[in-house]
């Protein structure tokens, strides 16, 4: 899939105006994720996946803030951070915090230390499940932030981080491919395809496809959804 990100990713810088645009990921965010210890552009990925996801207020399934923390979660990384409940909770800048501390200090584990691995107890609790679509959808936005801007796309598009606007937007499609799925409860494997288009200063689209998997591991069909992203 890097392959065609790149792609999609030149083509869509080739398309845009020269002019300078905000990038949609709170500063306090990455200032999480170096704070304590994620890997770069791992954590950024996570936010830019929960930016257009509402948390859940109702029933067992309440989630807590950006992040959509777990009320064990909620109640660990507030002690792991020193801050009230009621403000990791509220406070988009203490909310990613918490996110990060459980991720470094929960999640990843010292006997592997692996990111991905601990990027999917973030979402699941259980690394070992079979999939993790979740984590697939992060993956996909990691995969087009974390490519080096080069000096011809900066020069041309004197864009801040076009990256982070392309990563939301496939967050967007990945959304929406889950909200299909649960219907037939199957899950979504990660992008096989992205393609990106430039509408006009700010806003992109994309358009995203994804195969569905069953419980017992089956393959079945091809799913395109679209999306736009603004800065």
């Amino acid at each position: 899939m890097n392959e065609r990100i790149i792609k999609a990713l030149g083509l869509f810088v080739a398309s845009i105006s020269a002019h300078a645009i905000a990038a949609p990921l709170p500063v306090c965010a990455v200032q999480a994720g170096a704070e304590f210890g994620v890997p770069e552009y791992v954590f950024e990925a996570m936010v830019l996946s929960q930016m257009d996801q509402p948390s859940k207020q109702t029933g067992m399934s309440r989630s807590f803030g950006q992040m959509a923390l777990t009320q064990k979660m909620l109640k660990e990384s507030s002690m792991g951070i020193v801050a009230d409940p009621a403000v990791v909770a509220g406070n988009p800048c203490t909310n990613y915090r918490a996110a990060a501390w459980w991720l470094m200090s929960r999640s990843v584990h010292e006997e592997d230390r692996d990111i991905w691995v601990g990027v999917t107890r973030f979402y699941y609790g259980d690394s070992s499940q079979d999939r993790a679509p979740k984590t697939d959808r992060v993956r996909d936005i990691f995969e087009v932030i974390s490519l080096p801007p080069t000096p011809d796309m900066l020069s041309m598009t004197r864009l801040q981080n076009p990256q982070h606007t392309l990563g939301r937007c496939i967050a967007k499609t990945g959304a929406l491919a889950e909200i299909e799925a649960a219907q037939y409860s199957v899950s979504m494997a990660g992008a096989l395809d992205v393609q990106f288009e430039s509408e006009e200063l700010g806003k992109v689209s994309c358009s995203a496809t994804f195969r569905t998997v069953s419980a017992s591991g089956e393959v079945g069909k091809t799913s395109t959804y679209s999306a736009v992203a603004t800065e």
